[in-house]
């Protein structure tokens, strides 16, 4: 079912923006293909269940709902591009809504900032910002810093080489070549489109023959025949691609030939104009979803890979009687101040001490120990982090220096070391497993699980040890292979009065 939902989704969000194209008369068709480079957006996403028995909602989900469920999420935007497209600057405030609400999710998302130019090749910039309510710390994220980021920027650089505003009128009008005829009823400043569920499943169909001969050629001018890199995302040929989605929504469209899928208003789109300035004011869009799960599963289910066991098996908690559901997707943008000279982006001032760089933690290493004080990756230099007897063991001058003790506050004499660390100072002995611990005048002895040793010429101690002695939380995540063997882990420092602070 998710692999369905999913598919279906995907064309019928295509649809949503094609239809939008061919404007007339000459106000909206001039409206839909100027140029706009700057201005603000709020939009809204919501998707709802309108109509579906509570016992085969609770057997789909497992949830014992008190409302029918719905979701909700809204954005407002402010975007500035050149006319190039090659820069670009954004500011993003998410929300989200959930009924019923669900504990941490029906809530503010937060900030994000983009910050993006291409426009000088040697020194291509792509940063994004974020700001969560539960975060004291803005994060951020360098995708040119990431494995496979350079190969992406260059990707972005060659569409941009493409996109003229030219070229997007152009490929516009061959893509309305495929389109069916398309009634529009036209009030006041706004113009209608209504689609029932046959004119949507030809709206479909029509979209995808305008995909195979005019986005594919369009995408592999754009990027090539090469592969597709996205940091952390397997590489794909735009052709697979292409291929892909063409036989799986062909695939459905065949077996929904039969199956009601959509309302008699299956699809609204209805576009407003400032009457003053003649550019975009509204666009919204409303898709609404009128079938059986039952026959839709059944019918449907073989084209999108369900086994004859898997269709059995959902059909089980979905009566034919009980299977009747309505749903509705909906999404509202408006528009202003459209190629506004005066828009601007402010961009937080970041700091060591107002903000953590993801960037790093994107680029784990799932063959070695990962660690990261406060946010920040720690780097070891020559000598790698150890475990022994299921302990990590880090070579101490650089760990210490990471913590903020600095090298004046690291003594070594005849196989003793001695950290001093504000009010705490901690002796040990290489090879031997007893501690000192000096605090607030107190002294305590103390005995390691694994003492402290020498590798390659450096010391190394336990961290879980030194951390928590010297006021932190340390937390602890391993990774494993395909039978369960430890490759590696990540281990996160915090100082306790970070967590307070909070």
């Amino acid at each position: 079912m998710k692999k369905f939902l999913s598919v279906l989704l995907a064309g019928l969000v295509l649809c949503m923006s094609l239809s939008a194209f061919a404007l007339t008369p000459e106000d909206f068709e001039a409206a839909a293909n100027a140029q706009v480079t700057s201005g603000n957006v709020k939009m809204t996403v919501k998707a709802e269940v309108t109509e579906l028995d509570k016992d085969v909602l609770k057997n789909l989900t497992g949830m014992d709902f008190t409302a029918l469920p719905s979701m909700e999420i809204g954005y407002d935007m402010v975007l500035i591009m050149d006319e190039s497209l090659k820069k670009m600057q954004a500011k993003v405030d998410m929300t989200l809504k959930t009924v019923p609400a669900i504990p941490l999710m029906s809530q503010e998302f937060g900030t994000a900032w983009i910050d993006f130019d291409i426009t000088n090749a040697e020194s291509p910039k792509y940063r994004a910002i974020v700001k969560t309510p539960e975060s004291e710390k803005y994060q951020v994220i360098d995708y040119m810093k990431l494995p496979g980021g350079e190969a992406m920027v260059a990707q972005i650089a060659k569409m941009m080489e493409e996109m003229t505003p030219e070229k997007i009128v152009e490929w516009n009008e061959k893509l309305n070549t495929y389109l069916p005829e398309i009634e529009k009823e036209y009030k006041d400043n706004a113009e209608i489109i209504t689609l029932n569920d046959a004119q949507v499943k030809e709206l479909i169909g029509s979209v995808l023959t305008g995909m195979k001969e005019v986005m594919l050629p369009m995408v592999n001018a754009m990027v090539g025949t090469s592969d597709i890199t996205v940091p952390g995302v397997v590489a794909v040929s735009p052709i697979d691609l292409q291929e892909q989605m063409e036989q799986s929504i062909t695939a459905v469209l065949t077996a929904l030939k039969d199956v009601k899928l959509f309302a008699d208003d299956g699809i609204v789109v209805t576009t407003t104009l400032d009457k003053d300035t003649k550019q975009l004011q509204s666009m919204d869009c409303v898709v609404k979803i009128d079938t059986n799960l039952n026959e839709l599963v059944s019918k449907v289910g073989k084209a999108v890979g369900m086994t004859d066991a898997d269709v059995t098996d959902v059909l089980k908690d979905l009566p034919v009687d009980k299977a009747n559901f309505k749903g509705q997707l909906s999404m509202s943008m408006a528009f202003s101040n459209l190629n506004d000279e005066t828009l601007k982006v402010e961009f937080p001032v970041l700091t060591d001490e107002n903000s953590e760089n993801l960037t790093e933690l994107m680029m784990l290493d799932v063959n070695a120990v990962n660690v990261y004080y406060n946010g920040k990756k720690v780097d070891f230099k020559d000598v790698q982090p150890v475990i022994e007897n299921d302990r990590t063991l880090v070579p101490i001058r650089h760990f210490c220096n990471a913590l903020g003790i600095g090298d004046d506050d690291i003594q070594y004499d005849e196989g003793v070391v001695t950290i001093q660390n504000g009010d705490t100072k901690m002796t040990l002995k290489i090879d031997a497993q007893d501690v000192v611990i000096e605090q607030d005048g107190e002294i305590k002895n103390v005995t390691l699980d694994v003492p402290a040793t020498e590798r390659e010429g450096r010391t190394l101690v336990p961290l879980r040890f030194i951390s928590e002695n010297f006021g932190c939380d340390v937390s602890y995540e391993e990774f494993t292979d395909e039978v369960g063997n430890v490759t590696g882990s990540v281990i996160t420092i915090v100082p306790v009065d970070y967590h307070s602070a909070g």
